[in-house]
């Protein structure tokens, strides 16, 4: 009964985490992203995380006594996170080489046992605060709202004579994060509590980060840019025709 023209998605040029993303987003040969978060400030020291960790850890690991099948779903999860390069191993001194350049995340699971595809997802915690009182995300620029409006998004979805709803399979750790800034995502884990309390580092853009949605969006925005004269009618479709949902995890 209404025409509904597609709101013109720009991205300001001027806001800081995209001026960010364009001067430092780089692509290997093989086709993977690299970006870098963007800081609010130079990146100053940063506060003790780890014994944060190791508490946090400690905690999941009693959960795991009373909730066995919630071990299991979780071992599965972050082995397979091992085996897609999603995570490093690093040793376990390398943090106190430069303690002041290194941030720890604490780590719980969202569990959906009624869920046909993903019933455990670990999620990292960026808002836990450091020895100074300072979280990574509050460090970290949100990015500017660059995805398309809600209720534009679904008066539009009745003017199409075909409309695909897909999900991009793990959209956030497809895009890979700078070595730089990967060690302020490391983490603590262990698949059983007689086994030695290993670190990780992950390296690659992370659930539970104030900037990753931004970043994630902004990724698919730049693919379409870089092939639109490879592929002008999917470029199209990728930057005015697409609405792009990212339902935010709990990190509470």
């Amino acid at each position: 009964m209404e025409q509904v023209h597609p709101t013109k998605a720009t991205i300001d040029a001027s806001d800081t985490a995209e001026k960010h993303f364009l001067t430092t987003h780089a692509r290997r040969e093989d086709g993977v992203y690299i970006v870098q978060y963007p800081f609010k400030e130079p990146i100053m020291p940063l506060g003790s995380t780890l014994s944060q960790a190791l508490n946090r850890f400690a905690a999941l690991e009693r959960k795991f006594r009373k909730f066995p099948a919630l071990k299991q779903e979780y071992v599965t999860f972050m082995e397979d996170y091992l085996k897609r390069g999603h995570m490093e191993l690093i040793r376990a001194a390398e943090a106190s080489e430069d303690p002041g350049r290194c941030n720890y995340l604490a780590h719980h699971a969202v569990f959906k046992p009624n869920s046909t595809t993903t019933r455990c997802r670990v999620v990292f915690d960026g808002s836990g605060k450091d020895s100074k009182g300072h979280s990574l995300n509050s460090r970290l620029h949100i990015g500017p709202p660059i995805q398309r409006d809600l209720i534009g998004a679904c008066l539009r979805f009745g003017q199409h004579l075909y409309v695909f709803c897909a999900d991009i399979e793990k959209m956030f750790t497809s895009i890979l994060v700078s070595d730089e800034h990967a060690q302020y995502q490391s983490i603590v884990w262990r698949k059983e509590e007689n086994a030695t309390l290993d670190h990780y580092r992950l390296l690659t853009v992370t659930y539970g980060l104030a900037s990753s949605p931004f970043l994630a969006v902004r990724v698919l925005k730049q693919l379409a840019n870089d092939y639109v004269e490879v592929y002008p009618s999917a470029a199209v479709v990728l930057t005015e025709s697409r609405t792009l949902m990212i339902f935010p995890l709990d990190v509470t």
